[in-house]
């Protein structure tokens, strides 16, 4: 294994051994190998060719290590946020070294692209590395019709706590003075509204 999302080797990242002819590229699922699908994809790296990306940084994390790695079981290997089994009591993150890997989905996976990275309720840990899941007080889909979108004293509470509305959303996350979640004038700058961004 190899890459940002292998187990770390003595706290620092595994790389492949530019020497050996038959293990020589780091390939985009984290194995490696040789040919094209391991030495010429876009997020492929040949140590062979390019002996000095040994020494490319970070060698080692850039923050404590709150991500599964690629040997954890199904179910978390590449898991992250919440819903997904915590990790050292905390939920599991996105390596922000990852290049391939840096960015949570709203469905708990970690990837890139527009899916991963810019999607209601998706979190970028390249942009944000320090971020940490804060506990759910909100409801959401995931909860029922019923609930979903609903906050402040008309709403249901959550866990003996009133729903609020979550603050990393795109489009909900400031209560309305009818008990909903959204954006705009009308959810965020009224006399009861409440924006929960930080």
């Amino acid at each position: 294994m190899c890459g940002k999302s292998a187990p770390l080797y003595n706290g620092y990242y595994p790389h492949c051994d530019p020497d050996d002819p038959g293990y020589s590229c780091c390939g985009p699922s984290g194995y490696c190998g040789t040919g094209k699908e391991f030495c010429d994809c876009p997020t492929c790296i040949d140590y062979s060719k390019n002996p000095e990306l040994i020494l490319k940084e970070p060698i080692k994390p850039t923050r404590q290590v709150g991500w599964y790695f690629l040997n954890d079981a199904d179910g978390k290997r590449g898991r992250c946020g919440r819903g997904v089994a915590p990790l050292n009591g905390k939920q599991p993150i996105c390596n922000p070294d990852d290049s391939n890997a840096h960015c949570c989905s709203n469905g708990g996976y970690c990837g890139t692209g527009d899916a991963y990275c810019r999607c209601d309720g998706c979190i970028d840990f390249q942009a944000r590395p320090n971020y940490e899941y804060a506990t759910k007080t909100w409801w959401s889909w995931s909860d029922g019709e019923d609930k979903a979108g609903r906050c402040g004293t008309a709403a249901p509470n959550i866990e003996g706590q009133m729903a609020t509305c979550d603050p990393d959303s795109i489009a909900s996350y400031c209560c309305s003075a009818s008990g909903w979640c959204g954006s705009g004038s009308e959810f965020c700058t009224c006399k009861e509204c409440k924006d929960y961004r930080p």
